[in-house]
C-alpha cells in the first residue's frame, strides 16, 4: 500500500466534508466547525498548517439523525458510531474513507473501516445548575478516564505536543506516565459498554430544553472549556475554509477563547506539529 501524504491526506478529508455539508444542507441537519478546524479557519482561513485533521460538532439531535440517514449517501465514505455499529472503538462518530487504511496503534481494539477521516461530537445539553453543571463534567472526564484505560495500548500521549503552555512537555510526560498506570489496571474494564455508558449520561439533559450546552462525550478538559448558550450556539454563520464557505457557531469568539485562550497567538516554533500518531495508506494502488 502506498503512503498518503499530509498533503493528499488533507485534500481527502476536505473533500470529505465538502460532502458531508452537502449532505447536511439538504438534510437540514445543522453541523459546524470546531476545535483545530475553527481555530484554522478563523486564524488561517482553512488549515492549521502543522494539522491535519478536521473536526465538526452537531447538537444531538441532529447528530442522530445523521448517524442514521447518511451511510449510502457516498460510495467512498462511511459514518460509524455508537448507535450505529455495537463494535465502533470512540466515544464519537467519524466519517471514514473507505478507500484508504489507517495504521493507528493508540487504541488496542479491532477498527474494521478505520482510515482517514473526519471527526463528528455531538453536542448535549446541560443542567441549569453550575454545581450540577459541575458535577456532570466530572461523571464524564472520570467515565473518559476508565473508557481510555480500558481501550489505549501502551503509547506515547501527544495531547500537549502542539500546546502554547510553557509547561507542556512536562506534562505531555505526565499524562503518558498516567496514562500507562491507567492502562495497567484498567484494560479490564469493558470498552464498549464504557462507550455506551458515557453517551447515555452526556443525554440525560434534553438538548433542546437545556438553556446550557457542550460537547461532553470526549472530555479533555471535563466539558467546561466547550460550554455555550444554547441559542447563541445555534445561531450559524459562514466561515472560510481552504476558499470554501462551511457552517460555525456565532458563538466562535467564546469557544475559542475558552478552548485556546489567545487563540490567535502561535504556538512556539518547536510545537508547531501534529498531534495525531498514525499513518494513512491508499488500499489499492492507483
Amino acid at each position: 500500500m502506498r503512503k498518503i501524504t499530509i498533503d493528499e491526506m488533507k485534500k481527502l478529508e476536505l473533500t470529505m466534508l465538502k460532502d458531508v455539508a452537502a449532505f447536511c444542507d439538504k438534510n437540514g441537519i445543522r453541523y459546524y466547525l470546531c476545535g483545530g478546524t475553527l481555530l484554522g479557519a478563523i486564524r488561517h482561513k482553512g488549515f492549521i498548517p502543522w494539522d491535519d485533521d478536521i473536526d465538526i460538532m452537531m447538537p444531538r439531535p441532529d447528530y442522530l439523525k445523521f448517524v442514521k440517514l447518511y451511510n449510502g449517501a457516498n460510495k467512498n465514505y462511511i459514518v460509524k458510531s455508537i448507535e450505529n455499529d455495537d463494535q465502533y472503538w470512540r466515544t464519537f462518530a467519524k466519517v471514514f474513507d473507505l478507500r484508504t487504511f489507517l495504521k493507528e496503534d493508540t487504541i488496542r481494539l479491532p477498527k474494521k473501516d478505520n482510515g482517514v477521516f473526519i471527526d463528528i461530537f455531538p453536542v448535549d445539553g446541560l443542567p441549569d445548575s453550575a454545581l450540577r453543571q459541575k458535577i456532570l463534567f466530572k461523571e464524564q472526564e472520570f467515565l473518559n478516564f476508565l473508557y481510555h484505560g480500558s481501550a489505549w495500548n501502551y503509547t506515547k500521549s501527544f495531547k500537549y505536543a502542539d500546546s502554547k503552555d510553557k509547561f507542556a512537555n512536562i506534562k505531555g510526560k505526565i499524562r503518558t506516565l498516567l496514562k500507562y498506570i491507567a492502562i495497567t489496571f484498567l484494560h479490564p474494564l469493558p470498552t464498549i459498554w464504557l462507550i455506551k455508558l458515557i453517551n447515555r449520561n452526556a443525554m440525560r439533559f434534553k438538548y433542546s430544553e437545556a438553556q446550557m450546552v457542550a460537547a461532553i462525550v470526549d472530555c479533555h478538559y471535563g466539558g467546561e472549556r466547550e460550554r455555550m448558550p444554547r441559542k447563541l450556539f445555534e445561531d450559524q454563520q459562514k466561515v472560510s475554509f481552504e476558499n470554501i464557505e462551511f457552517w460555525c457557531s456565532r458563538a466562535w469568539k467564546i469557544y475559542l477563547k475558552n478552548m485556546y485562550g489567545n487563540y490567535m497567538e502561535l504556538p512556539p516554533v518547536d510545537r508547531r506539529v501534529t498531534h495525531h500518531d498514525f499513518e494513512a495508506y491508499w488500499k489499492e494502488r492507483e
